[in-house]
């Protein structure tokens, strides 16, 4: 009979030496000599068949999450998280070179904690494999930090590596939907997403993957989630807070107590306060270290949500001061009484603590805002009626609404962080009540969840407050941005005055310009006339005169006049001499109209074919 046929049965654990076995044997069957050798099995008839289904997994890693033995999730959904990943892995994931994935282990027999690090898949392997295959079982307690050198960068692994260690803890596919946030980028990149999702494999129907070989008995829960806060920055002096947000992932056997942490962030904040508080030298209490049994375990798990969840709640105090700050100094100015201008940092604390100023007040409907004189300031030059008004720039005004984008950004992050802790503190509810929950909970946990509960509503009430404070901020800003854009309508209305007030002196100057070319036009005109009237007596006479004066053709008087003495008359009128006249002075005379007549119709007629191909219209003179 093959081994194949043998019937084949399963401990835990099963170390029998050699002598130990021989001497059962004996006892059994009578004094014999037998023969026992230490063998090993095929890994397919070692192997369970949920430890079979895991390594099925772990073979197919580069898929995932299709690849996950046990899951709750749609296969068209893991199809479209395959998709997401191949579109976001050049800027989601560094190469190997860069890369650094750091472990953080609870070693059972030293207790306490100790560091790793691996920087490819091979060394991913090599850490969570005992061979070829998976066979270690898991620490009592892990963290997996996964960072990047900025908040806009690579995270320093690879995709290979991370495939791996999210298929080996088997971790829920709703995990990337808080990692594509992540990742290379200029702009920020569906940075308001936010949430929680949990998975509970607590009751018998419900479990998971039992796979003793590593210590993992399938009730378990499993829950994501993630959590902004902001933070100091030094990339821009002019802006030094920065909203930056850590993806949390954890896992907890609820029979053994063994638990894992995958905490991604953009930088390495998360990893230096766990370390902090579970290393040798940590400040925090002991109970961040204790694993001796499940209650204590979740007591851990539970101070360690607290980690993130205080960090969810701080510095935003500092960070709406800082908003509020920004806007008093770009709109307190415009607030200040006719008159009134601080010429000192006193003078401006005390206007910012007077109640009386930070509401704004009524528009002026008749007379100009209040001086205030400021460097860098736009004022219109040349107007007299804007003398009296608030000076503030249109960058100002930007910048006003720049702020409030970033106090919307607050609320928005605010709320969903108090969303995330309501959620979690839910969940841990849930276990508590749960009817299949371990004994020990109920009997020694109970304290250590109210403790929790009351820190996170602790946590909870100040984020509120604040929120409470950036709404406040919102109704502030929006009746600075009505009263900026108020003085904004009253500079287009004084300076449109203007320009109309200009433009009436324009026109009453081009009317008075205008009268005196129509007077100018009609004088000449009227010397024109006297010109022409000049010019056709000329014309007139000027044969004549010409004949007259001849010497040669004209020698005979028309009218002789003689002495009287002689005894002739004293004047003798001679009619040829009159009749030769005209005859050639009457058509020289037509001569002369007609080449007059001739050249000025030429000249017009010159000036008109010139005209049309100009497109001018002239009128006849």
């Amino acid at each position: 009979m093959s081994y194949q046929q043998w019937v084949w049965d399963q401990v835990d654990s099963y170390d029998l030496d050699q002598r130990d076995l021989e001497r059962y044997l004996r006892r059994l069957f009578g004094n014999y000599n037998f023969f026992t050798k230490r063998t090993r099995l095929p890994e397919q008839l070692l192997a369970t068949p949920s430890m079979q289904q895991f390594l099925e997994s772990w073979d197919a890693a580069a898929t995932y999450p299709a690849s996950l033995a046990r899951h709750d999730t749609y296969l068209y959904n893991l199809e479209g998280y395959v998709k997401r990943l191949d579109c976001r892995e050049k800027d989601l994931f560094s190469t190997e070179s860069r890369a650094r994935l750091d472990f953080w282990d609870f070693d059972k027999v030293a207790q306490e904690f100790k560091p790793a690090c691996v920087s490819s898949a091979d060394g991913l392997k090599k850490k969570i494999c005992a061979g070829d295959r998976p066979a270690r079982k898991d620490p009592q307690c892990r963290f997996l930090f996964v960072h990047a050198p900025s908040s806009r960068a690579q995270l320093r692994i690879t995709r290979e590596m991370l495939m791996l260690s999210l298929t080996y803890h088997q971790v829920m596919p709703a995990y990337l939907d808080f990692l594509f946030p992540l990742g290379r980028q200029v702009y920020q990149r569906d940075f308001h997403f936010s949430g929680f999702q949990h998975e509970n494999h607590l009751t018998a129907c419900e479990q998971g993957l039992r796979i003793p070989e590593l210590g993992r008995s399938g009730r378990d829960l499993q829950l994501c989630y993630s959590l902004k806060s902001v933070e100091p920055s030094e990339s821009n002096p002019s802006r030094p807070w920065s909203i930056r947000q850590t993806a949390i992932y954890h896992s907890f056997d609820i029979e053994t107590g063994a638990a894992t942490w995958i905490l991604t962030k953009g930088n390495e904040l998360m990893k230096d306060r766990v370390q902090l508080a579970t290393g040798p030298h940590r400040l925090h209490p002991p109970e961040l270290t204790s694993f001796e049994t499940v209650a204590a375990a979740i007591t851990a798990s539970l101070a360690t949500h607290l980690i993130f969840c205080s960090w969810s709640g701080e510095n935003w105090r500092w960070y709406i001061n800082f908003l509020e700050e920004e806007l008093q100094d770009k709109t307190r100015r415009v607030l200040l009484p006719t008159g009134d201008t601080p010429t000192s940092p006193i003078s401006e604390k005390t206007l910012t603590e007077e109640p009386g100023l930070m509401t704004p007040p009524m528009l002026p409907s008749s007379q100009p805002f209040p001086p205030s004189p400021r460097e860098n300031s736009y004022r219109p030059s040349g107007r007299r009626g804007m003398s009296d008004q608030q000076d503030f720039s249109f960058s100002q005004l930007q910048r006003v609404q720049s702020i409030e984008d970033k106090a919307n950004e607050t609320l928005l992050v605010l709320k969903a962080n108090i969303s995330v802790l309501t959620e979690l503190e839910d969940c841990y509810r849930h276990i508590f009540d749960c009817d299949n929950r371990p004994k020990e909970l109920a009997a020694y946990c109970k304290d250590d969840y109210v403790r929790f509960e009351s820190r996170i509503t602790s946590i909870r009430n100040d984020l509120r407050m604040q929120q409470s404070r950036v709404e406040t901020l919102l109704h502030l800003l929006d009746d600075r941005k009505s009263l900026l854009y108020g003085i904004l309508e009253y500079r287009c209305m004084e300076a449109s005055k203007e320009l109309a007030q200009k433009a009436q002196q324009s026109a009453k100057n081009m009317e008075k310009i205008t009268q005196d070319m129509h007077n100018i036009a009609r004088k000449t005109k009227q010397e024109t006339v006297s010109m022409r009237i000049i010019t056709l007596v000329t014309l007139f006479f000027l044969p004549g005169t010409f004949i007259s004066l001849g010497q040669t053709l004209m020698s005979t008087d028309i009218i002789k006049f003689q002495d009287k003495s002689a005894g002739k008359p004293g004047r003798t009128f001679q009619p040829g001499a009159l009749q030769l006249y005209l005859a050639i002075s009457l058509p020289l005379m037509f001569i002369t109209f007609l080449s007059w007549y001739g050249v000025y119709w030429w000249v017009n007629r010159k000036d008109r074919r010139k005209s049309s191909k100009l497109g001018v219209f002239r009128s006849p003179v």
